[in-house]
């Protein structure tokens, strides 16, 4: 899955799919380098070591480049960009929604 491709997955959670949209791509793509690290550090089995580099932020210049995850775990990488968004959400924080992504995120990274 591209980068460009989780953030359909990701928009589509956050009811934010119609242009201008409440979330820049750079935005959702910094979540992202913030979620792969966290999952290099806490399960770094589940990335892909050859495609995974810590670069620091990905940018809209990464939306072409596979999510260096293995496949069956990239849409947790969805999961906790729309995790951090809910938390950083003054405005709209739905804390029920936080609790269930909280509950999917560390049921996979804690095996």
């Amino acid at each position: 899955m591209t980068f460009a491709e989780l953030l359909v997955y990701v928009r589509a959670l956050l009811q934010d799919e119609v242009e201008p949209y409440r979330h820049s791509d750079a935005k959702l793509l910094a979540l992202a380098s913030s979620a792969l690290q966290t999952i290099h550090r806490r399960r770094p089995d589940l990335v892909l070591g050859w495609l995974y580099e810590p670069v620091g932020l990905y940018t809209p210049s990464n939306l072409a480049d596979q999510v260096p995850i293995h496949p069956n775990s990239t849409l947790l990488v969805g999961d906790m960009i729309v995790y951090y968004v809910e938390l950083s959400e003054d405005e709209s924080t739905r804390l029920d929604r936080v609790v269930v992504f909280d509950n999917i995120i560390n049921k996979v990274l804690t095996k």
